[in-house]
């Protein structure tokens, strides 16, 4: 799930260094983490069953982001699970949560929707 997230960032023209950065966050030394992740799997897809995900993320507040995965299977639509993450900003030199600050926000979380 975590290798969809980054693809659908790299999709929406962020960097390609596997943590969805933007041109401030380089600057500013700053990625994304996860803080908490929780998945519910309610069928397991069999050998050879092809899985569709769809995965949104949205702005949550000043700390952070939350993305969201639905998994179906791509034959019947079955909804098969679901997931969500929380995503909390670091600074990569100091290893400390920081703010995501009103320049990030402008680069990044237009790409959030409040609600999907």
């Amino acid at each position: 799930m975590q290798e969809i997230g980054s693809n659908h960032a790299q999709s929406l023209g962020f960097s390609t260094d596997g943590f969805a950065t933007t041109p401030t966050m380089r600057k500013m030394h700053l990625i994304w983490v996860t803080a908490r992740m929780h998945i519910e799997i309610y069928k397991y897809p069999a050998w050879s069953d092809v899985v569709e995900i769809e995965t949104w993320c949205q702005s949550e507040g000043r700390i952070g982001t939350r993305r969201d995965w639905i998994l179906k299977d791509a034959t019947t639509g079955e909804l098969i699970g679901r997931a969500t993450g929380k995503w909390v900003m670091m600074n990569q030199d100091t290893r400390r949560l920081q703010k995501v600050s009103d320049d990030v926000r402008e680069e990044h979380l237009i790409f959030c929707p409040r609600e999907p």
